[in-house]
This record gives structure tokens, sequence and C-alpha cells, in this order.
């Protein structure tokens, strides 16, 4: 039975052919897989060439497909915001670093894909793909992007940045008027927001220097 099995496996049949993954990878990674039978293919090694050269991937999937394919599956992260640091660091919802944006940080107004920026003083380095931002600011500023995403503001004023280093001072800009949040009840503050903007201001920021939201009664600092 051994016997059979082995020859099995020896067969030309079985004979690794190619490696078929979902999205485009680096062919140099493949060539390093020699040429033996799919039964005795090293998955394990495949996988970890591909993490160390894509350690921004969320999922990597390695599995034999007989009689001569080994077949890649990959998920890819998707960006939700960008980080401010030396560049503009794309990075998904769970704070993993995913790639660096061709923008320089002082063109921040000029978003890609609509994300919005997000600041913390801590981050000012360069960061390399796979590395986990595991800090409770950037999870606050998370919940206001969500929470933007959720009404109709964006599309009347985009956001050039979110400053989360201090999160009880936590803002936002829109063009050249800095509104503060705090580091709650923002679902709360930015249907307030949304108030006064239409309101008492008829949809024209630029009179105003700040809005500060933090307190039962809001602060606005006009220009002089």
């Amino acid at each position: 039975m051994a016997y059979l099995g082995k020859a099995l496996s020896s067969s030309s049949i079985f004979t690794l052919k190619e490696v078929r993954s979902n999205i485009a990878l680096d062919v140099q990674a493949f060539a390093r897989m020699p040429e033996e039978s799919v039964f005795d293919a090293n998955l394990g090694k495949l996988y970890s060439v591909i993490y160390k050269e894509h350690p921004e991937y969320k999922n990597i999937y390695v599995v034999r497909e007989f009689p001569s394919v080994i077949k890649v599956e990959i998920t890819e992260r998707k960006p939700f915001a960008q980080l401010k640091g030396e560049k503009l660091y794309f990075i998904d919802r769970d704070g993993v670093v995913i790639s660096a944006s061709d923008q320089q940080p002082a063109a921040s107004s000029v978003l890609g894909a609509n994300l919005i920026p997000i600041e913390i003083d801590d981050y000012n380095r360069r960061l390399r793909p796979g590395y986990v931002i595991n800090d409770a600011r950037l999870e606050t500023a998370f919940k206001l992007i969500e929470e933007l995403q959720r009404t109709s503001f964006l599309k009347k004023f985009p956001v050039q940045l979110i400053n989360a280093t201090t999160p009880g001072a936590l803002y936002m800009v829109l063009g050249d008027t800095k509104v503060i949040f705090g580091k709650n009840d923002f679902r709360k503050k930015l249907y307030i927001l949304d108030t006064i903007v239409r309101g008492e201001l008829k949809g024209n920021l630029y009179p105003v220097e700040y809005i500060d939201l933090r307190y039962e009664k809001v602060y606005l600092g006009r220009k002089r």
C-alpha cells in the first residue's frame, strides 16, 4: 500500500505545474518553488515567502489543487482612512498599515478615495506595511469617521484632517475651520454642528475660526 502511494505521488501527472493566485503576486516568490510533486510541495514555506513580502494581507491560504496546481487565496485589507506620518499611510479598520500614499502630508486636502487623514503626533515617522497601530486614540478617530459616513455632512464639507493626539480635544479641520469634538457623543455633536451650520452660519464656515462642541453651550470663535 505504501509502495502504491509512493508510485502515485511520483507520477508525472502530479508534478507541480502552476502556482495559481486570486491576485497578482511577485513571480519571483513562485520561482523559488522546486519542480516536484504537488504532494511534496512545502506549502508552509510558500506561505512564509508571501507573508514576508506582503505582511499587509489580511489572510493567506495555500492549498493543493490536484493534480498539479497549488492554489493561493488572499484576502486584501480595505483602506478605511489615512494616517499622517512621514507620508500618508493607508490603514484599514483594524489599524493595520496597508501602504504609503504617493501624496505628501502637506497635500492632504486632496484625498485619495475620499479617505480622511488622521493625525496622531506619536506616529510622525515612517511606518512599514503590516504595522499594527494598537492605540485607543485611533479607534476614537475611527468612530468619528463612521458617524461622518452615516450623515450627509461629508458631501457638504470635505474633512481635511482629524487630529486625535489628545482625545479630550479631538478635532477635525474643515477648510480653515477647526471643529473640536472631544472623545465621545459624535452622533449628537454632528447633529448640533449641522444645525448650527445650516442655521446660524447659513452654510458658510469661512467667518469661523473654530467651533467647540465639547460643552453644553457651543462656542464659536469668529475670525477678526
